[in-house]
């Protein structure tokens, strides 16, 4: 802890932020997530998303089928509803973009249907699915998921997600 404060990375700072940066400092991409991260901030208009949102369907929703339900097919105009207020509240006519992180297909072209004409990205090289018994590649896209999530000016994500919560923790300081 006291190099860490010597060396500048950490300041006096909340539980919260604290947290935030021990975070990054275990979980710092590699540079082939880099830069499939910029790779993937290439196509938008911004380096920024207006709104990062996280959609942990599961069960029959989901590319992988799974027991679990977390997010349905009902819920989807309500998530959609949630955006579009938050883009509503962003002041000034520049370019909004939404990144979507999700495990289903469907959902994510559902959304991208009621939100249009907002720009709707997600991560083109993700293999949608839980990562369960990952393969190097799925843990690739799964890590530059995160870390896109992680470049929005809002969050939105499922309460119930470790993988919402890792996101939001890494987005605490800005």
């Amino acid at each position: 802890l006291k190099l860490l404060k010597r060396l500048g990375i950490i300041r006096k700072m909340s539980w919260l932020q604290y947290q935030t940066v021990i975070m990054r400092l275990l979980l710092n991409p590699s540079l082939d997530v880099q830069k499939s991260v910029q790779t993937e901030l290439s196509y938008t208009p911004s380096r920024w998303f207006s709104v990062a949102v996280h959609i942990r369907c599961a069960g029959n929703l989901a590319n992988v089928k799974e027991r679990t339900q977390m997010v349905s097919r009902t819920k989807l105009p309500y998530i959609a509803k949630m955006v579009r207020s938050i883009l509503k509240s962003i002041p000034g006519n520049q370019t909004k973009t939404v990144f979507i992180a999700t495990d289903s297909t469907t959902a994510l072209k559902i959304l991208k249907r009621l939100l249009y004409p907002n720009i709707v990205v997600s991560n083109r090289q993700v293999q949608r699915g839980h990562s369960t018994g990952a393969k190097l590649n799925i843990v690739h896209s799964t890590m530059t998921d995160l870390f896109l999530l992680t470049r929005s000016r809002a969050f939105i994500g499922v309460q119930r997600s470790g993988f919402s919560n890792v996101a939001v923790a890494l987005s605490r300081p800005r």
